[in-house]
């Protein structure tokens, strides 16, 4: 398994920036197997846990190859941008596919074809290799993706609700909002009517001939149905830089969502101690295979080595308990401190959590921030991605990946 580290996710990207552009546009699309990933950049789980920054990579990319020879890798990262920003101003859509995770889990894991499916006996070659290879490795390729979850929905004819929750389960790189949107992309329920058939002659073309799935796809499907999108609102506007009310008596807390706390305008702030929180206590902990459950506590322990490093101050990992409000506000009466600031998760698990710390009062004021790379970009993510790269691709070009911190909210 790779190492879940902020010093092996910036030596992946100094591997990667000689390919970042004319060998990237070349050989994204192929697959040929787990021998050889070449063709991307390997950084999608660094940069999930935010152990590296997409302003790191967009900058450092930017360096070296012209904007323009490196689009193709820098619209990668504002996709992952983008859907992201769409999810954040439309919560209702993941909630909405958690629903659905609880009620097709009381049937459909009985099921024999279900059973087959996650574990690689479909008699589809491609498919079963996949899954082996996706369990075994915690990876799979983007376009392997596609396919997979298209065979999944419109083949095997399994519900995508569950087949969104397998990726997440296995996948070291499982991003709420790419995952869940890209499912539903494929479904046909992300942009009405416009859903993703796997063909025989594509996945055979872009394996180079390692798979040939003749005669066992469904290549003519219908797109699924689903309600209409909530209406989008736009996100909170969470403030780049600390509050002057913040004090001097506060504690830096950790998620894992973003796991760099000593870059950006969080590296510049005097914490007295640094909290983080358990993989364990997210609700869905219990559905996360071994290996994404190690990557995790593993991406976390090192963000508190570098924290207590950086910043000079021990580190601590809270048990929330039955009572998270409670158990925070006992560690910060202990510590003699009364405030907290961290990067507010995205909607998901980690957000669920940190919602839980203020189910009630304990004394404890809260000070989300929130990174500008996201809060400058996100508000274009109400549309179609389109419309968000015709106005974020020039921003992180202009700025060359660099969004400094300028909104204070006091």
């Amino acid at each position: 398994m790779i190492e879940a580290t902020r010093a092996k996710g910036l030596a992946q990207l100094e591997e990667f920036l000689p390919r970042a552009a004319d060998y990237y546009q070349k050989n994204r699309n192929y697959d040929l197997g787990p021998e050889d990933r070449r063709g991307v950049s390997g950084l999608s789980p660094y940069i999930t846990h935010r152990l590296i920054t997409e302003s790191e990579v967009a900058e450092a990319v930017i360096e070296q190859h012209r904007p323009k020879d490196a689009e193709s890798f820098l619209q990668e990262v504002c996709w992952r941008t983008y859907w992201k920003g769409w999810l954040e101003g439309r919560p209702l859509v993941y909630q909405a596919w958690r629903r659905l995770v609880k009620e097709d889990s009381r049937h459909w894991p009985q099921r024999e074809d279900f059973r087959k499916a996650v574990e690689g006996k479909t008699g589809i070659t491609c498919f079963d290799a996949w899954v082996e290879e996706l369990k075994a490795t915690g990876y799979l390729h983007n376009h392997t993706r596609m396919w997979f979850a298209s065979i999944w929905i419109f083949t095997l004819k399994l519900p995508w609700s569950l087949g969104a929750q397998f990726f997440m389960q296995h996948l070291l790189d499982g991003d709420v909002a790419s995952n869940t949107l890209s499912w539903r992309w494929v479904a046909g329920l992300q942009t009405k009517g416009k859903h993703y058939l796997a063909t025989a002659k594509n996945i055979e073309k872009f394996t180079k001939g390692r798979f040939r799935p003749e005669g066992v796809l469904a290549e003519q499907a219908t797109a699924l149905n689903g309600p209409p999108h909530p209406p989008y609102k736009s996100p909170i506007s969470f403030p780049f830089q600390a509050s002057e009310q913040l004090g001097d008596k506060y504690a830096l807390l950790l998620t894992g969502d973003d796991l760099c706390p000593e870059i950006g305008v969080t590296g510049e702030m005097k914490p007295e101690r640094i909290l983080s929180l358990p993989v364990d206590a997210l609700q869905e902990a219990d559905e996360f295979s071994q290996k994404v459950l190690t990557f995790k506590k593993e991406a976390l322990a090192d963000a508190r080595h570098r924290a207590e490093a950086h910043f000079g101050c021990p580190s601590e990992q809270l048990e929330p308990g039955c009572d998270p409000a409670g158990a925070l506000g006992e560690w910060m009466k202990a510590g003699g401190l009364n405030a907290v600031i961290y990067y507010e998760p995205f909607i998901g698990p980690w957000k669920d959590l940190v919602g839980q710390l203020s189910t009630r009062d304990v004394g404890v004021k809260f000070f989300p921030l929130r990174r500008p790379w996201d809060g400058l970009l996100h508000p274009h993510a109400g549309k179609g991605y389109f419309h968000f790269k015709k106005y974020a691709l020039p921003q992180v070009v202009r700025a060359r990946g660099r969004f400094g911190p300028k909104k204070v909210v006091t």
